[in-house]
């Protein structure tokens, strides 16, 4: 009930910021845009593994599917609201509710949040998986990239937080590096190097 209440806050914030970026002039969100990724994962001691994200944006509406992202043969669906604000500094955020089925089940409220300046960007996306059934257990995962985008280089430092894979360290951290060509993107990104053995992750996308 709590994360719902928070999700109703969240939307009801939406709408009122979507009203004053009207006022203040800020351009809307495209139409309609699609966005698809799929990435490989070469965990040292364990086996390679792939993650796939698809994402639809229809105005301020948000849709999400993912395999491998909460866990390994899991799947999850989200749909969302995004708002967005400012000029020189802006800001956007899609607070999401969403479901996870497959080897592993549950509710997962979610928030993606992004904050652009100048060249650089904040990309940060929490949110909490509450099991059903069992345990009912609880888990917090992160995703977050600070970085510098140059024409169509980008780089920076990545953190994350998953149940996907498991290493000594809560929160695996490192470097990334990327390069988008039209509609297509690839990125590579290092964790952990110089705390223990490092994970690589090889990134695919295409937005249309």
């Amino acid at each position: 009930m709590r994360g719902l209440a928070s999700l109703a806050l969240l939307a009801a914030v939406l709408v009122a910021g979507r009203a004053a970026s009207a006022s203040d002039g800020v351009p809307p969100p495209p139409l309609a845009r699609v966005d698809a990724t799929g990435y490989v994962y070469f965990v040292p001691n364990a086996p390679d593994f792939g993650m796939g994200i698809a994402s639809g944006d229809l105005h301020w509406l948000h849709l999400e599917g993912r395999y491998n992202y909460e866990a390994l043969r899991t799947g999850s669906a989200f749909v969302g609201l995004t708002g967005r604000w400012g000029r020189r500094v802006q800001l956007s955020l899609t607070p999401m509710a969403g479901a996870a089925f497959g080897r592993l089940d549950g509710f997962v409220p979610a928030l993606r949040a992004t904050v652009t300046w100048w060249r650089f960007f904040l990309w940060t996306e929490p949110q909490v998986l509450v099991r059903v059934g069992g345990s009912g257990q609880t888990f917090f995962y992160n995703w977050t990239e600070v970085g510098f985008a140059l024409g169509g280089l980008r780089f920076g430092a990545v953190a994350q937080r998953t149940q996907v894979f498991e290493t000594s360290l809560a929160f695996q951290r490192g470097l990334f590096g990327g390069i988008s060509l039209g509609p297509f993107n690839a990125t590579l990104y290092e964790y952990n190097w110089g705390w223990q053995k490092p994970t690589f992750v090889g990134a695919l996308g295409v937005a249309l």
